[in-house]
């Protein structure tokens, strides 16, 4: 399980069910260097994802994933 997997499990554990949610996702690093070949490799995974949800409980949440950072 990804952490991405292990936050969403735990938060519905923790805060029960949304009843709205938008998201926008974003690729900011277009491409990696694969593992295997060494070579440039066209990223198709958004690696930043903010997510704003409403409870059933009444609360609201942002969640920001991301494996951007900055210099």
């Amino acid at each position: 399980m990804n952490a991405n997997e292990w936050t969403s499990l735990c938060l519905h554990r923790w805060v029960g069910d949304a009843t709205k949610v938008q998201a926008l996702a974003k690729t900011v690093v277009k491409t990696r260097t694969h593992g295997e070949t060494g070579e440039p490799a066209h990223v198709q995974i958004p690696d930043h994802l903010d997510v704003l949800a409403e409870l059933a409980c009444g609360a609201q949440a942002h969640i920001v994933i991301s494996d951007v950072t900055g210099d």
